[in-house]
């Protein structure tokens, strides 16, 4: 995603970057940033609701499971994984495309802290990709972040996380422009909040701020392509409360306020993309003690943009999944999600960004796994005639060799198709990657 989200959910979103849907590592492949350029700071540090303890991909398995190292009150987790990576359309053109091999490493350290009050993880990993033929998309990202909370009273909690990245965007996000080479970025982020529990009723309050610089690049043809409009400040600020109905319900409601600042006073077309809006939200939980959790929130937002020429946008906002362990071999999931991204298309101030997503997990043996899925998206955005249509699928083994080995195989389709006055370049990619990991 090339663009920064522009209304906060408060039962999603976090500092950390999800991968694929079925990748067992972040990234369709590994040749994707550490960190797609994240919808908005966590508005939880640790997401209220309890889900499924024993599906099949987050199971323990204690004869493959890395120990660690012990250090003191912590336990350090560190980790290599290099990866070998064809991609059949490294720069996302409908016409004259141009795939390429692709070698990633990725080094990562983690240190969790073994409290018995209080907790502290820290965090630091990058990745280097080196394409065998088209240098210009080499790319080196890195990030680090460090998360924890403050035990203050019984039932009363003080959690926060700082982050820090520096990476790239994938050639197929919606604001990439016609550049020589991927688009890096720079991005801070902090948020705090605080949380409270009295007796089925539960509350958090909390402030979230992220700041993200992106580098402008060479121009396909000669000049520059400007990114700096794209600069911005966003801060967030957001509530919510929960009561636990009966043992395997909770029902809650929530509300947020956010404001996004431009670095810019205006951007490339005299556009001041300033913006604030507004969401609630409720929405309601099941868990059946392991074996189905399911959570729904449905809610309206509305953003209105400083720029009369920039469409406000109002409307639902939904997100959902259901996670079910049909059988102890195999995991189902399912996920939607509605909601806004502001985005840098001129004449747009933003676009609906819809999404479904399924997938299944199946244990083969004790160590080796299987996952399938496919995903589907639309974009509809405002102000503009355009809309655009996103579809993929993909297969992925994971063995375990041991505590300290794992591979990975997996392949990945994906396509996009652009309707409108102002419709993007249709493409389609797909990717081959075989992945080695290797803890202590």
């Amino acid at each position: 995603m090339a663009a920064a989200r522009s209304i906060l959910t408060l039962t999603v979103a976090s500092l950390f970057l999800a991968g694929p849907f079925l990748m067992p590592a972040r990234g369709y492949a590994d040749t994707a940033p550490l960190y797609i350029p994240s919808p908005s700071p966590a508005p939880e540090v640790a997401p209220p609701g309890r889900g499924p303890s024993e599906t099949v991909r987050s199971r323990k398995r204690e004869d493959f499971d890395p120990e660690g190292i012990k250090l003191g009150g912590f336990r350090a987790y560190p980790s290599l994984v290099t990866s070998q990576v064809y991609d059949s359309n490294i720069f996302r053109s409908g016409s004259g495309t141009r795939s390429d091999m692709i070698s990633v490493i990725r080094p990562r350290f983690q240190l969790k802290s073994e409290f018995p009050v209080h907790r502290l993880d820290l965090t630091a990993e990058g990745a280097a990709g080196f394409f065998w033929e088209h240098d210009s998309e080499n790319f080196l990202d890195y990030r680090g972040d460090a998360r924890g909370h403050v035990d203050i009273l019984r039932g009363l909690r003080l959690e926060a996380a700082l982050s820090g990245e520096h990476g790239h965007e994938d050639r197929g996000s919606v604001d990439f422009g016609a550049g020589t080479e991927p688009v890096r970025f720079d991005r801070a982020a902090a948020v705090a909040v605080l949380a409270a529990r009295t007796g089925s009723f539960r509350h958090r309050l909390g402030f979230g701020y992220t700041n993200t610089d992106y580098q402008d690049v060479d121009a396909v043809g000669g000049g520059v392509v400007n990114h700096d409009d794209r600069d911005h400040t966003r801060y967030d600020v957001f509530g919510r409360i929960s009561y636990d109905a009966a043992p395997s319900i909770r029902i809650f409601a929530s509300g947020a306020y956010q404001t996004t600042d431009f670095t810019a006073a205006r951007d490339d077309a005299g556009l001041d993309r300033d913006s604030q809006g507004m969401l609630v939200a409720a929405g309601a939980e099941y868990d059946s003690g392991g074996l189905w959790h399911a959570r729904l929130s449905a809610g309206w937002l509305h953003r209105s943009y400083a720029d009369a020429a920039l469409s406000d946008v109002s409307g639902p906002n939904v997100r959902g999944n259901v996670t079910a362990n049909i059988s102890p071999l195999t995991t189902l999931s399912a996920e939607i999600s509605r909601d806004t991204v502001d985005t840098a298309t001129p004449g747009a101030s933003s676009y609906w960004d819809n999404a479904l997503k399924v997938r299944a997990d199946h244990e083969l043996l004790r160590n080796l796994i299987v996952s399938v899925g496919a995903r589907g998206r639309w974009h509809e955005f405002r102000g503009v005639d355009r809309t655009d249509w996103h579809a993929g699928a993909g297969l992925a083994l994971r063995w375990l060799l041991s505590r300290n080995v794992w591979l990975s195989a997996s392949a990945d389709f994906d396509q996009r198709r652009s309707t409108g006055i102002v419709q993007a370049e249709d493409f389609q990619r797909s990717r081959l990657l075989m992945r080695l990991v290797l803890q202590p």
